[in-house]
């Protein structure tokens, strides 16, 4: 693809990434049907242009988000999104993620216009957040993610935040095809059990009445009706199994807890799942589905729990693949076992998804 280099303007000025935003989105290719930004801390797999040109044709009139960190509100709709086979899910979060976004020409020419007149202080994806909003255009994050942040010290503070990597990393072994991007949108998701990585504790991330009422956090919900103490109690078992060694410290005191939490995802999905095979979907690509879900469980607990491990001592491979192992007995031992008909219609996860 032609590429751009844009810097800037005034690097020894006060910190802020709206500066250069509004150089980097105006169109400068005269052909281009699209404008593709990528910060500077991203990494880009093989084939990254043939990825993206596939995404775009299938989307083209979206706006296109391929990365979300994997602590953010966005990665746990991501998750859930994953675990079901979807593409593409709706972002919840009261920001746009603008490390590898793309947008029609038309409308990255809008938002360099609006960028403009941007206060400085503004962080560039809530700016881009508020004019992709107030353009009603659709906005959706890919799964899996096609760029890796690379966690270099952050312009605006950031790095207090700990790691931030892709939520659902591409897998080398099962990169998705054109067909995979031409599949359905998750965007009716209403509320998504969640990790608030502030608290580093469960929590319920859940949208107000109306189609444009605001996402908020939440206490954490009992998912799963009058079985949640049992099936608590379960899932907790599963998680002792699979890591086969304690973790010691905060994050083991709270990682149950996250196990939980990816077993209500996983219980939204399922039932989601069953909607789609009633309609007569079903994932494009077998094999690129079953890698998203699988990077989806790695990277729920570093996401969630990143704030419990300054120095950087927790193994978290050890405990992502504990967290791969847990939701495969889930899927195949414990939701087989409840309604999720029933608890998708009384927890109202999603709209319109589920048919009892």
């Amino acid at each position: 693809m032609p590429v751009r280099v844009v810097l800037d303007p005034d690097p020894d000025g006060p910190p802020s990434t709206v500066r250069t935003a509004r150089r980097a989105w105006r169109p400068w290719h005269a052909s281009a049907t699209h404008h593709l930004l990528l910060q500077d801390d991203v990494t880009l797999p093989p084939d990254f242009g043939r990825h993206v040109t596939a995404a775009v044709a299938a989307r083209p009139d979206a706006a296109l988000s391929f990365f979300s960190e994997w602590g953010s509100f966005t990665s746990h709709a991501l998750r859930v999104g994953a675990y079901a086979g979807y593409p593409w899910v709706r972002q919840p979060d009261t920001y746009l993620a603008t490390q590898a976004l793309v947008l029609p020409v038309g409308h990255a020419d809008a938002l360099a216009h609006l960028l403009a007149g941007a206060d400085l202080d503004e962080p560039d994806d809530h700016a881009v957040h508020r004019y992709v909003t107030g353009a009603g255009i659709e906005h959706l994050v890919s799964s899996p993610n096609l760029v890796q942040h690379d966690d270099r010290p952050s312009v605006v503070g950031n790095g207090a935040m700990g790691a931030r990597r892709a939520t659902v990393p591409l897998a080398a072994s099962a990169p998705p095809s054109a067909t995979w991007w031409r599949g359905d949108a998750l965007t009716s998701l209403r509320r998504v059990p969640s990790v608030f990585w502030r608290h580093a504790t469960p929590s319920s991330y859940e949208q107000g009445p109306g189609p444009a009422a605001p996402w908020v956090v939440a206490p954490t919900q009992r998912t799963f009706g009058d079985a949640h103490e049992d099936v608590v109690a379960r899932v907790h078992a599963m998680l002792r199994s699979a890591l086969r060694a304690p973790v010691d410290g905060p994050v083991g005191a709270v990682l149950p807890d996250v196990a939980v939490t990816t077993a209500a995802q996983l219980a939204v999905a399922r039932a989601l799942r069953a909607g789609r095979r009633g309609a007569g979907a079903a994932p494009a690509d077998a094999a690129t589905a079953d890698a998203a879900a699988a990077a989806a469980a790695r990277t729920v607990a570093p996401g969630g729990l990143r704030t419990l491990d300054p120095q950087g001592a927790v193994d978290w491979a050890r405990i992502g693949e504990a967290m791969v192992r847990v939701a495969a007995r889930v899927e195949d031992e414990l939701l087989p076992s409840l309604d999720l008909c029933e608890l998708a219609q009384t927890h109202t996860w999603a709209a319109g998804s589920v048919r009892g």
